[in-house]
Formats: structure tokens, sequence, C-alpha cells
């Protein structure tokens, strides 16, 4: 009858994340040249901010992490332009004793994809492709209709010297990537409402509100 976790959320939602930030370059000191080559770059980065929606995805995210804990964003790289997609946390998988501390050297992202999008991206593995099977019944919610379950996977190298960080993505039937992944960091940007005491992920504003919403669920 009287919906608190939800107002609570969409409270927060309006008056945090309907703010627009984004990054400004200065100059100090510098000539006509550089000031003109620091706006323009400040317009750049407000063009990728429009084409990515990075204000209408913020707010999705946000909410996100207000409902499940966890707000996740995946940044890659599509015919030489940066990209990024809304992740659901269910997607993504990790070592429960690895994380105990609140950092990862492994993470797998499981999802749905529609198997005539994988054959346009890797063309090569078309036979397998179509016969890969949906391995995780989940409910990704994004309309596939031929779906086959994609998992892709992350290893952190161990060290700044060291040379076994991988990147793959597989089907059931075929491992279509595998490369090198030199880089510190996932391809994520996480967004936690609470910050978590022991683990990866924390906890969501729906969980903190559970028992309040109890209670006035039995007074009313």
């Amino acid at each position: 009858r009287l919906n608190v976790v939800k107002s609570c959320i969409d409270t927060a939602v309006a008056h945090i994340a309907t703010n627009r930030p984004r990054p400004l370059y200065q100059t100090k000191g510098g000539n006509f040249e550089q000031r003109l080559k620091a706006e323009r770059l400040g317009k750049f980065m407000l063009g990728q901010f429009m084409m990515l929606k990075r204000y209408v995805k913020g707010l999705q995210i946000f909410r996100d992490g207000a409902i499940f804990g966890p707000g996740v964003e995946k940044f890659y790289a599509m015919h030489g332009k940066v990209c990024s997609e809304r992740v659901f946390p269910d997607e993504l998988v990790h070592d429960a004793e690895e994380a105990t501390g609140g950092s990862l050297r492994q993470l797998f992202q499981v999802k749905d994809i529609d198997k005539g999008v994988l054959d346009a991206a890797f063309p090569g593995f078309w036979k397998e492709i179509e016969g890969a099977k949906r391995e995780r019944e989940i409910d990704s919610g994004n309309g596939v209709t031929d779906p086959a379950t994609v998992v892709e996977s992350w290893h952190l190298p161990s060290g700044p010297d060291a040379n076994d960080g991988r990147h793959g993505i597989a089907v059931s039937e075929a491992t279509v990537v595998d490369e090198e992944w030199d880089r510190e960091r996932f391809p994520f940007a996480f967004f936690n409402w609470s910050d978590p005491v022991r683990g990866f992920f924390g906890i969501g504003a729906a969980e903190e509100l559970a028992p309040i919403q109890i209670e006035i669920n039995y007074i009313a």
C-alpha cells in the first residue's frame, strides 16, 4: 500500500543522478593555440558523451545500484568507436573466496546473444555458433529470439611485467577470442550504493530499506 523502497530510490535518482558532470580541459598559462585545443577537446568529449548516451545510461546504472547493490557499465571498442552498455549484476560471475578482500583477478560475464549478431561479429566461427547452446537459464530481458550463451572472461596480469593476463570469448562449441590482456583493470565501471564490508559487490538501498518496508506493510 505504501512502497517506501520505490519512493526513496526515485527520490535519490531525481536528486543525485540527474546531475550532468563532464570533464573540462583547461590550460594554465597556455598560449592561444593551447587554449583553443583545450576548448575543442572539451567539445569532443561532450560529443562522445552524447553519442554514448552517458546521461541516460547514468540514470539507469545509478538506479541499478540502488536496487541491486552494484550498478555496472561495460566499455568496449567496436568498428573503431568507443561503446558502452548497461550490464545487469546477475550476468557477472566471480569467485566469492577470491573477492573476500574486495578485489578480483578474474571475472566472467555470461550473457545470451542472438546467433545472427554473433555470426556477424565472428564470421570465421559460423558453424560453431549455429550449433551453440543456451547454457544458463536467466532472463536476459534483451529480446533475444535465437540465443546462444556467450561467456566472456578476463584474467588480470599478476604484476606490471607479467604477461599472464588473458581475455577470452567462448560459446559452448568453440573459443572465438583468446588474446592477451595487459590492462590492470576490467572493462567495467562499478557503482555501489553501499561499499561492501566483505566481498566485491555492495548492497542496495532496497536491501537497506527492507526492514522498514516490512514494518510498514505490517502496520498498514
